[in-house]
């Protein structure tokens, strides 16, 4: 064990709390009650320390179907010390990814994974940034389709980050196309604005998404190539049109009477690229991201406000 490992861990009973605030190496005065954490810059130049009891991970476990004997791969992402990845090996048995950037914490749940009983899942743990979860899961071959001798058994990543880490973009646009292929993403305490939760742990302050709390694919740089040089087609087509009947006006798309999603309030936006009036401005605010538009059937992705 490295000195750092040492003067973090020490000897331990059972029955201690391993990353308590009262023993916690050696930050104890940086410790927010008002968050449960410790604050960037305490642990590591980017990295903070989050408490998780073991009645949580095991509620998180229950919230998301896991029992003893599930094949699916557990990913704590911002793992610390490895104390709810390892109670899942421990409990479910299956194979867990624990990914931190703080190499003293991934230190001591390596060697705490050590320890698990007999017949435990298989428990690998990487320093990285989280953003780097895709690519440590193609490494380790791993896939929800089975391509490449990955195998098809369902992933659920765990989240217990604060705020501002929740809310990074990057973390939605690296989970999405996960859960669209039907991972399952538990949050704990700190929830993500974006998402809508398939089912909630109101005791533990969990929320579980899966692929109903997330809207279709946006399109890709092909899609919309694709339906660029269809609308410049039709443009062209339509001003051919035009010249041939005397029309010197372009006609304008019919404005529905109310909203086509809520059906009450008036079209105040239009969909990006295909410009059909669709929705009012707070339906406009949930599909900000993009989806179908309700007049051409076409994706879109992106709104702006009617003129």
């Amino acid at each position: 064990m490295s000195d750092l490992a040492e003067k973090k861990g020490g000897e331990r009973g059972d029955d201690s709390d391993s990353d308590s605030e009262a023993n916690f190496w050696p930050f104890q005065g940086a410790y927010e009650e008002d968050t449960n954490t410790y604050p960037y810059g305490t642990l590591s130049a980017v990295a903070s320390h989050v408490t998780t009891q073991d009645a949580t991970s095991r509620a998180a476990m229950e919230l998301a179907g896991m029992h003893e004997g599930s094949s699916a791969l557990f990913v704590d992402l911002g793992c610390g010390i490895g104390r709810v990845s390892n109670l899942v090996a421990a409990t479910v048995r299956c194979p867990v990814l624990g990914i931190d950037c703080c190499e003293a914490e991934v230190l001591q749940a390596r060697i705490d994974a050590r320890a698990l009983p007999e017949g435990s899942g298989a428990a690998t743990y990487l320093t990285c940034d989280l953003m780097d979860m895709t690519q440590e899961l193609e490494n380790l071959g791993f896939s929800l389709e089975g391509g490449g001798g990955g195998k098809s058994n369902g992933l659920v990543a765990y989240i217990h980050l604060i705020p501002k880490q929740v809310a990074r973009p990057e973390l939605r646009a690296m989970l999405e196309p996960w859960m669209r292929k039907g991972a399952r993403v538990i949050t704990s305490v700190y929830h993500p604005p974006y998402w809508q939760p398939a089912r909630r742990d109101e005791t533990f302050n969990l929320n579980l998404y899966d692929a109903s709390s997330v809207g279709p694919a946006p399109p890709t740089a092909a899609d919309r190539a694709d339906r660029a040089a269809a609308g410049a087609a039709a443009a062209e087509e339509d001003s051919d049109q035009d010249s041939d009947e005397g029309r010197g006006s372009e006609a304008k798309p019919t404005i529905p009477s109310a909203c086509l999603k809520c059906n009450a309030k008036p079209v105040t936006f239009v969909c990006d690229p295909c410009g059909c009036p669709c929705f009012c401005k707070s339906c406009a605010m949930k599909l900000a991201t993009g989806g179908r538009c309700k007049q051409c059937k076409q994706f879109f992705s992106g709104l702006r406000k009617l003129r």
